[in-house]
């Protein structure tokens, strides 16, 4: 898809890809708004206060990468072609969203939930705490994104070491170097690679539905924060004990890497479960 979609063009027929285009759109926001004068100058304008939070800035910056999405088409990549049909991409993203135009089947989930990941009044919040209670088994009187995510740091801690006791592996805690993920020991590389493995499963949902990664109800702070708020549903049912299976299997089968058999685990599972259909 990268090489297909342009954004940029030369007449000379050198071209700069609709995504790198609109990383890059997303990027130099990013960096303008981590200047205080700026950011102060652009909230005074906004008539907001907001821009001092972190999450505030990384959902403009969101924001941003789709200011050119009305080129994902298949007439604008055309306009190479000098004799080709001129094709725009502000009158055909405004096609998507007309009502004339079926807009609310085409694009009804999608802004669903870019209205609730805006509504920092509610919205935010009422999705953060149905995705705390698939995870956690039961809905959580508390409102603060702070409290719920202590409450599921010990929950997590307490499911590890079950698992680990279930597959009789030795659990000495959730340590690892983010610089050297290989001096971890094997219980918490198996973690990782089952993590990354789940993740990648996540990232393929996120892209089906049509929902942007970077909107995070959960996680804020990431490019894939939507990403990791749906791996995370599946943290105790697939993440940690297909780790301390993968763990276990290597103990067994030392020459076998932890990596393999972790991802491996992951994927069986993902099936068995129905998680991915058939």
């Amino acid at each position: 898809m990268r090489d297909l979609l342009w954004a940029k063009r030369t007449p000379d027929g050198a071209w700069h890809s609709l995504v790198d285009h609109s990383a890059d759109v997303s990027a130099v926001l990013a960096a303008i708004l981590d200047l205080p004068l700026l950011r102060k100058r652009l909230s005074a304008l906004g008539a907001a206060e907001a821009l001092d939070s972190p999450a505030a800035r990384s959902r403009l910056a969101a924001l941003a990468f789709l200011h050119d999405i009305g080129k994902a088409n298949r007439g604008f990549p055309a306009r190479s072609d000098p004799a080709a049909r001129i094709v725009g991409h502000i009158d055909e993203l405004a096609w998507v969203f007309s009502e004339s135009r079926g807009a609310e089947r085409v694009c009804a989930g999608l802004i669903e939930v870019l209205g609730l990941w805006a509504d920092t009044k509610g919205g935010r919040m009422r999705v953060a705490r149905r995705m705390y209670a698939l995870r956690l088994g039961e809905v959580l009187p508390h409102r603060d994104i702070a409290v719920l995510r202590g409450i599921e740091g010990a929950r997590v801690k307490e499911i590890y070491r079950q698992a680990a006791e279930r597959h009789g592996i030795r659990w000495d805690g959730r340590r690892y170097d983010r610089q050297n993920p290989g001096a971890a020991d094997i219980p918490n590389q198996a973690l990782n690679h089952a993590a990354s493995a789940v993740e990648g499963a996540a990232a393929i949902a996120v892209a089906a539905t049509a929902t942007i990664p970077q909107h995070g109800f959960v996680h804020e702070d990431s490019g894939q924060s939507f990403v990791l708020d749906i791996a995370d549903l599946f943290r105790d049912t697939v993440t940690a004990p297909c780790a301390f299976k993968a763990a276990k299997a290597h103990e067994k089968r030392p020459f076998d890497p932890v990596e393999r058999l972790a991802r491996r685990t992951v994927a069986e599972r993902l099936r068995r479960d129905g998680v991915i259909p058939p």
